[in-house]
């Protein structure tokens, strides 16, 4: 009996292109050959974004404090406000516009005090016309601060025969995060590290600009047929005595 082998030829053949065929589709829908991940223009901004307020901002504590009654007659009796252990937080500065007080803040025993001005009289921060019902202590972290634990001690020093002498209310904190202007005008455009550090798509690109200033970008503009996608941020600086002004931020990628 004779086998015609010539039928098995062509099932060889057929189940052989077939698999070649399996394999290349398969490679071309796993690898993609030539084509380029897409990113959303909102996910970038997302990225600088986050990283930026991160590494570039940092936080101050307002604390008001409110004197019923501060009474230095026949001795010069004063409020004293010192850090506890473990305190984070570092005295900077103080606003009032009360000019019955004198403030004294001292930034190596990281301590502050409150008297009567001039001494020996009797003081207190009642509201009037023009003066604001308070003093406000302004905190800033300390530097290497490995939490965010803000504890203080207030008393009176000497302590006073009649608690009435020394009478004031601590309310509550007030935290502000603002630009750190001091760490942004070290920066330099240090742009292809950022862009490295903060993961960000090396075929995508983006700027930072400061008060107009242009502080992180790649070495060359866009193109103007590249679609820009821009976002402003609203944040105002924080100066190391704790004040704040104004500041416009722009993140722009493409």
């Amino acid at each position: 009996m004779i086998l015609n082998k010539k039928g098995i030829g062509y099932v060889d053949w057929i189940i052989s292109m077939g698999l070649f065929i399996v394999v290349v589709s398969m490679t071309f829908i796993f690898l993609k050959p030539g084509v380029t991940a897409e990113f959303e223009s909102k996910d970038l901004l997302e990225i600088v974004e986050s990283n930026f307020l991160e590494e570039y901002t940092w936080s101050s504590i307002s604390i008001p404090i409110a004197v019923h009654k501060l009474n230095q007659a026949g001795i010069v009796s004063k409020i004293e406000i010192t850090e506890n252990t473990g305190n984070q937080w570092d005295v900077k500065s103080y606003h009032s516009k009360h000019t019955t007080f004198a403030v004294t803040t001292n930034t190596q025993t990281n301590t502050a005090t409150i008297t009567c001005s001039p001494e020996g009289g009797i003081c207190n921060t009642l509201p009037g016309s023009n003066a604001e019902q308070g003093i406000y202590l302004v905190y800033l972290k300390k530097a290497g601060a490995t939490s965010d634990t803000f504890d203080l001690n207030y008393n009176c020093s000497p302590s006073p025969t009649n608690p009435q002498d020394c009478n004031f209310t601590v309310g509550s904190k007030e935290m502000f995060t603002g630009w750190n202007k001091g760490d942004i005008d070290a920066l330099n455009n240090p742009y292809q590290t950022k862009k490295a550090e903060w993961s960000f798509p090396e075929s995508r690109d983006f700027s930072i600009k400061f008060n107009g200033n242009e502080i992180l970008a790649p070495n060359y503009k866009p193109s103007e047929q590249t679609n820009i996608y821009i976002k402003e941020l609203l944040i105002q600086t924080l100066d190391d005595d704790g004040s704040r002004s104004s500041a416009n931020t722009t993140i722009s990628v493409w």
